[in-house]
């Protein structure tokens, strides 16, 4: 994390995430067998571990998980050396559970099926709706060679700069496919050079649609673009 390899970091947190499912799968803790109380011990505080893990990608979802394990601090004090600590004691009594993220319906889904040739419908309307008359946005468009989790991680990386930096406005995002296989190859240079062509050619009117229909909505805010290699 601290030298920003987060694809890195996020490939080693779902691979322990996944780990410990499988424990807990393969133990069965609901039958209360032998080992039970170990299994849920340890879990609980694998659970733990990967609230603080996750802190830097999904800080509110992160906090709900602190709160749920009985947590009364800010999860934004833990440092990662925290991580490997196991410091949810037997006795320990656990905060109220509830979902993390709200079911999506069949309905919904149906709906957004019936929108994939509009050119932006997977920013969220209500994240558009909290940017509406905000002084100032900047929209971070990642470059070539970038799937979902490349260009999460080029977002999180240009966030942060930002803020490092002193910048105190909205940040969000603008993905599209750009995963151009061999791309860094010099073989392969003019291909990628043709498919990033029909790429920006595709999603610059597609962003720019979006950025004529905001200015509509809120024509006072001033919009920033911030462009990784291609835009």
């Amino acid at each position: 994390m601290e030298q920003n390899h987060l694809d890195r970091a996020l490939k080693k947190i779902l691979q322990f995430s996944a780990h410990f499912n499988q424990y807990f799968q393969h133990k069965e803790p609901w039958k209360n067998n032998s080992g039970t109380n170990s299994c849920i011990y340890l879990s609980v505080n694998a659970v733990r571990s990967l609230a603080i893990a996750i802190y830097s990608f999904l800080p509110e979802s992160s906090q709900k998980i602190w709160t749920q394990l009985g947590m009364h601090d800010n999860i934004s004090a833990q440092s990662f050396d925290e991580i490997s600590n196991i410091s949810i004691n037997q006795g320990h009594k656990l905060g109220k559970i509830s979902p993390l993220f709200d079911k999506v319906e069949e309905s919904v889904i149906k709906e957004q099926s019936a929108l994939q040739n509009e050119p932006y419908h997977l920013y969220p309307k209500r994240m558009l709706d909290a940017l509406i008359g905000t002084k100032e946005i900047t929209i971070m468009i990642h470059g070539l060679r970038n799937n979902a989790s490349g260009a999460l991680t080029k977002f999180i990386t240009a966030r942060r700069r930002l803020t490092t930096l002193g910048y105190k406005h909205p940040v969000i995002g603008y993905s599209y496919d750009s995963n151009t296989t061999g791309a860094q190859y010099i073989s392969y240079a003019l291909h990628a050079l043709h498919v990033g062509v029909t790429i920006a050619n595709k999603n610059g009117w597609n962003l720019a649609k979006f950025i004529d229909d905001f200015k509509h909505t809120s024509p006072e805010t001033k919009i920033r673009l911030v462009g990784h290699s291609l835009i």
